[in-house]
């Protein structure tokens, strides 16, 4: 059967090497991968755990939830990127050797 998925670039680089380097067709590694996937208990990433503000969700990454009575405030989008770009810019000089 035929279906369409959308992968990261990279993965899909990967798991070609991985079959060319194996002998396999790329299909048929997919598919032991999708099988194996389905017979294993979830991952610990794939399980929500949350210790107070922290939390982990499905794919691994941190998520911070805040609430009002904890005095958390969303910063504004500005403030946001701006840190971004003043930290960017710190780590360009970093590497060339400019930094204070």
């Amino acid at each position: 059967m035929k279906t369409t998925i959308d992968l990261p670039e990279v993965l899909v680089k990967q798991a070609k090497q991985k079959a060319l380097h194996q002998g396999r067709a790329f299909k048929d590694l997919i598919a032991d991968y999708i099988r194996q996937g389905l017979n294993e208990q979830p991952s610990h990433a794939a399980v929500s755990r949350s210790s107070g503000a922290l939390e982990i969700d499905p794919d691994g990454l941190p998520l911070f939830r805040g609430q009002a009575s904890q005095g958390f405030r969303q910063p504004a989008l500005a403030d946001t990127l701006a840190l971004e770009h003043s930290t960017l810019e710190q780590e360009d000089l970093q590497r060339v050797g400019l930094a204070h």
